[in-house]
């Protein structure tokens, strides 16, 4: 089958006559814009198909499009995970085992490295923590590995609008632009105003591809929207007790108060109780599926209107669901995610809907910006049809202007992105990047645990929950909570401030749980997180013994491996895969150099004899045995071990003189901070190699002798590197992925070695 024929039948075939669908005409204005590897941005309303615009051209058109992967960022988890399954199924058609499209949220962790799947669904933060080096999902020491993950890849960010504009969106923008030659991303939006999307276009070179006419056509239905001053009750949503209704509220408070309001006045209504549904982002992920599977069985396409609905939610219907209602009850809310909204009534074809907004005497715009809500609310005045030129025109003129001030506002951010990239690369950073993708890193990760002590929080679920929440219960509840710090002694500790906590456990005491009405703070509940879904593994925990010679031998097969699979001559990294190639061998090659000081192997000596006092020396090690708790304890014991990597970088750079200036400084940069560290972290003062690295390194072509740096000499090689960095856009894709598939390339190499480092 051709490329085409097989695009084609991706777009399933017509119930009625069995004949092959036809994409729309935008559907292969996107296929053929990526097979001429452009940026897009694509404006299309809900409903319309954009997730398979993208999906599809990517498995029918890989080589030509030149993307290893497909990377679909959402703003929620929810949205991931519906995503996550239609992307599932989609890619079954094109013969994808299901186990190469994986999930990596905060839930569920399911491609931390960015390396599995051949499509990777995900939230945004997780992709954007990762480019600026600060991933969300990998420790302090690993911060680095994701930095290149856009490399070769296409990157789609759905829903774009959704994006904190002063933060995650310029953020996206900036990161993208360092890898524009070996990158392509496209922006999804339904209701995007026009300075975001000419920003796009100046910034990414990006093209703009819409419906026309005749599709706009199509996906018009026929919608009456109104606006009403109260406050939407169970009496609101039962005056039409025959009909399938959506009420969305801004609070999961307030979402989950509605609901058992609504469940008890229902059966006077003759309401089935499975037919009422609460969906939020508490839940469980075992319950989010179950629920969203409920929803598709009620509400999805081609499901009959046979028996009244009721589904009560907040935000995480407004995209991601392929869903319907006769009646839209939704609370005040922006513009942008009022049409949102509006896009789960009368979706699908021959239908029709009403929507209604609510604004009662006692509104509070949290947790969005009162001035927006209030404009949009102005807008609104007067009962209309809403079409989908009036919604977005509505859109432009409640957001364009606060968009486009905060665009020419936030000229530093782009400086500040790029410098949290180079501190996070090469330095132990001091801090996070949350405040870069979402004001104030709002959210933490919250476990029900009657007792935490010896839980580790990778095996049980959490539920995310914004700080300025769960303020109230840690002032009602003083002392009740925990905190958990992986980077320390992993011990949970008494909950004392929030400032620096990222995985709370709290009691069932405090913290009620349910399958029909999820997490409820401040409430008494019997039910505890349960068992996580076990992540890939990813290295044991065990170390052998391993000569430095055998060790640097098998990184640099594997980091030739990996840079063969991953960055395919013909693809997007093309242009620059001998310079990528070249500069990793040489880090592969050199990245334990430091290993090789006297004082390092005077310290793996002393820590095998302590050990095993038979132990001979018979050749220079890389790593040392470690097989259990007591040899971690032994090793802490034995002191004076020093660092390496800086003093790995500073002996390479006098094996550097055949290199271009961006391999010089895609190893220097990736060598140092093969372990998450910079010259900083030197420690002591570089040591002499011992007597035997100098057979070691030319055994592995390196027949030029080196000398011990100095400490001003290796404060040159810092400058001079550091100095280079100043010119980020132009050395900062090789410098990245060199970096990236050396860390991968040890792991790789240190796992099937049967250690961890």
């Amino acid at each position: 089958m051709s490329s085409l024929l097989f695009f084609q039948s991706l777009f399933g075939a017509d119930a009625s006559t069995g004949l092959p669908n036809e994409p729309w005409r935008y559907q292969s204005a996107v296929a053929n814009a990526l097979v001429e590897r452009r940026n897009l941005v694509l404006t299309a309303p809900t409903g319309a198909g954009k997730t398979l615009a993208v999906l599809a051209p990517f498995l029918a058109y890989r080589k030509e499009i030149g993307a290893r992967r497909l990377i679909y960022c959402l703003p929620m988890k929810t949205l991931a995970q519906g995503i996550h399954a239609e992307a599932v199924r989609v890619a079954a058609l094109a013969g994808l085992p299901a186990d190469k499209v994986t999930l990596q949220t905060g839930d569920s962790q399911g491609d931390p490295f960015f390396i599995v799947g051949d499509i990777i669904v995900c939230t945004y933060d997780q992709f954007l923590s990762g480019l600026l080096c600060g991933s969300y999902s990998l420790s302090k020491s690993q911060q680095n590995i994701n930095a290149a993950a856009a490399a070769g890849n296409l990157v789609v960010f759905d829903e774009f609008h959704l994006m904190e504009t002063g933060r995650a969106f310029l953020a996206a923008v900036t990161c993208l632009k360092l890898f524009r030659d070996c990158c392509r991303s496209v922006w999804m939006t339904a209701t995007a105003t026009a300075p975001l999307t000419q920003h796009l276009i100046e910034e990414l070179e990006a093209v703009s591809i819409t419906l026309g006419p005749e599709e706009m056509l199509k996906v018009e239905r026929e919608r009456f929207i109104q606006r009403k001053d109260v406050a939407i009750s169970a009496a609101e949503v039962l005056a039409e007790p025959n009909s399938r209704t959506l009420a969305v509220v801004n609070t999961v408070r307030r979402s989950q108060e509605l609901f058992e309001e609504v469940r008890a006045l229902s059966a006077a209504h003759g309401i089935p109780s499975e037919n009422i549904v609460l969906l939020h982002s508490r839940f469980f992920s075992r319950d989010k599926e179950a629920k969203r599977a409920q929803l598709y069985r009620l509400l999805g396409k081609g499901t009959a209107a046979t028996s009244p609905v009721i589904v009560i939610a907040t935000q995480v219907v407004e995209a991601g669901l392929d869903i319907s209602a006769e009646r839209l009850l939704t609370d005040l809310c922006p513009m942008n995610a009022l049409v949102q909204r509006a896009g789960r009534c009368a979706r699908f074809a021959g239908q029709s809907g009403t929507i209604t907004v609510y604004r009662g005497p006692e509104f509070n715009a949290l947790p969005y910006e009162e001035t927006t809500v209030n404009r949009t609310w102005e807008t609104l005045e007067g009962a209309q049809k809403l079409s989908h030129a009036k919604a977005a025109e509505w859109t432009d003129l409640v957001h364009q202007e606060t968009d486009r001030a905060t665009l020419a506002a936030s000229t530093s951010h782009p400086g500040t992105c790029r410098k949290a990239i180079v501190d996070g690369i090469m330095k132990t950073r001091q801090g996070g990047v949350g405040d870069l993708i979402r004001a104030g890193s709002q959210t933490i990760e919250v476990f029900i645990l009657r007792d935490p002590t010896g839980v580790r929080p990778a095996t049980r679920e959490a539920i995310n929950v914004t700080r300025r929440q769960f303020y109230g219960l840690l002032s009602k509840h003083p002392g009740a909570g925990y905190n958990y710090d992986p980077e320390a002694t992993g011990l949970w500790s008494p909950l004392v401030s929030l400032a620096d906590a990222y995985f709370v456990a709290v009691p069932p005491a405090i913290a009620r749980y349910t399958a029909l009405a999820g997490l409820m703070l401040g409430q008494a509940g019997e039910e505890e997180s349960p068992e996580a879904v076990a992540p890939p593994e990813r290295f044991p925990f065990t170390y052998k013994r391993e000569g430095w010679a055998a060790h640097t031998e098998l990184v640099e097969r594997r980091g030739a491996e990996l840079a063969g699979s991953e960055l395919a001559a013909e693809g997007l990294m093309g242009a620059q895969m001998a310079a990528v190639a070249k500069a990793l061998r040489t880090a592969c090659l050199l990245h334990d150099l430091g290993k090789l000081q006297t004082n390092w192997q005077d310290w793996a000596l002393r820590y095998e004899r302590s050990r095993e006092p038979g132990y001979q020396d018979v050749e220079p090690l890389a790593h040392t045995e470690s097989q259990n708790g007591v040899d971690r304890l032994l090793a802490r014991e034995i002191r004076g071990k020093p660092p390496h990597s800086a003093a790995s970088a500073a002996y390479a750079a006098q094996l550097l003189d055949n290199l271009e200036d961006n391999q010089w400084l895609a190893v220097i940069v990736s060598v140092v901070a093969h372990h998450g560290g910079w010259f900083s972290s030197l420690g002591p003062p570089v040591d002499r190699l011992e007597p035997r690295a100098l057979a070691a390194l030319k055994k592995l072509g390196f027949s030029r002798s080196v000398t011990k740096p100095t400490a001003a000499a290796v404060n040159e090689v810092g400058q001079e590197a550091e100095g280079l960095i100043d010119s980020l856009e132009k050395f900062w894709p090789i410098v990245s992925v060199v970096t990236r598939f050396l860390r991968l390339a040890d792991q790789k190499a240190t796992k099937e070695a049967g250690q961890v480092e």
